[in-house]
């Protein structure tokens, strides 16, 4: 199911990246949001914008949270965060949300 996904780049080719979402099957619903790179503000602050996932232990999770949120591995699972930079995925900002990090890279 895709009603809760939402794709949140600073890659401006937004239309490009529509395409190849619709191309692999993902629905023209789900929303992708162009982050501009300019706007200086850190991935810890776009990811808060964008989720309502609280940093929280899965001990201490459950009843507190809304329906719909789930954990892989102690980790909020409703967001995924994929990067090719691994200084963007170990930033302290970042590692403080508590959500399922990915290095992504590509083999030539």
């Amino acid at each position: 199911s895709f009603e809760n996904v939402k794709i949140v780049t600073r890659n401006p080719h937004e239309e490009d990246i529509k395409t190849f979402l619709k191309r692999k099957g993902v629905p023209p619903t789900v929303p992708v949001y162009c982050v501009k790179q300019q706007a200086k503000k850190s991935k810890a602050f776009v990811i808060q914008k964008f989720s309502s996932c609280k940093v929280q232990d899965v001990a201490e999770s459950s009843a507190a949270e809304p329906q719909g949120i789930h954990h892989i591995h102690g980790k909020c699972a409703e967001v995924i965060f994929v990067d090719d930079d691994i200084e963007e995925l170990i930033d302290p900002e970042v590692v403080d949300l508590d959500i399922i990090r990915f290095l992504y890279r590509r083999i030539k």
